[in-house]
């Protein structure tokens, strides 16, 4: 008996090893700088275009190489790295018509809010399109959404699968397209869809129509489901091998 509570005791560990690290999440905050010399430290000025590959690839939450030859990025520990995520933004002018890039980054007066995303032309809308490579699934878990200044309605708030293809579906909102409202006067709005899509899909995020609307912390989680399934169901069988061994020993 002695031997069959070590190979039990060998497959838990095993289990929950593989489990806590099956999936690893990082905060997209948009803190994008341009000097990050020992000691100085200067966020890009507002305005600013959200560089193409902020949040592409994250295994490093403060690292110290300029990026796209101009940029330091920096992100939030929120679980892990996401090394196999890459993330696009898009610029829609509604919310079918999957346009170019787009977003801008503010540094305060979204709310209680610091350096978020918001659209980069009045009437139009971010979408940030999260994808993860071959093997890997991403989940698009939460984030924070506030106004400039006072509470502003008519917003459009939802993720999606697919978006800007003809299979596109979306899969959570905050409400009707063009009928929610998005807190603002020094506070924010948390939402937490916590959808993942399958390999090979798309998982995005789409929120605006007046430039007046920001994100920030915007949580996002790599997983690898297959290999956690095989790894437990490979154990448990050599466990009961094991088992009929010791049985028939």
């Amino acid at each position: 008996m002695k031997s069959n509570f070590s190979w039990l005791a060998k497959l838990a560990v095993v289990s929950s090893l593989w489990i806590a690290t099956e999936a690893r999440a990082t905060q997209l905050t948009f803190d994008v700088y341009t000097n990050s010399a020992k000691g100085v430290t200067h966020h890009a000025p507002n305005s600013t275009v959200v560089p193409p590959s902020y949040g592409d690839n994250v295994s490093d939450f403060d690292p110290g190489a300029l990026f796209e030859g101009q940029y330091y990025y920096r992100y939030g520990s929120d679980g892990g790295f996401t090394p196999h995520v890459t993330v696009e933004y898009r610029f829609w002018n509604n919310p079918g018509d999957n346009g170019g890039p787009n977003g801008r980054i503010w540094d305060t007066g979204y709310g209680d809010l610091q350096y978020v995303a918001y659209p980069s032309v009045n009437q139009s809308f971010v979408e940030m399109r999260f994808a993860a490579d071959f093997g890997y699934r991403v989940t698009l878990s939460n984030f924070n959404i506030a106004a400039f200044g006072a509470s502003l309605g008519g917003q459009t708030v939802k993720v999606v699968r697919d978006a800007g293809l003809p299979s596109a579906t979306t899969l959570w909102s905050a409400g009707p397209d063009g009928g929610v409202t998005v807190t603002g006067g020094g506070s924010h709005d948390t939402y937490m869809p916590n959808i993942l899509v399958a390999d090979g899909h798309t998982v995005s995020l789409i929120y605006g129509q007046s430039g007046n609307i920001g994100v920030d912390n915007v949580v996002i989680v790599e997983s690898i489901p297959e290999p956690t399934a095989n790894v437990l169901l490979g154990a448990g069988a050599l466990l009961l091998g094991r088992l009929r061994v010791a049985r028939n020993g």
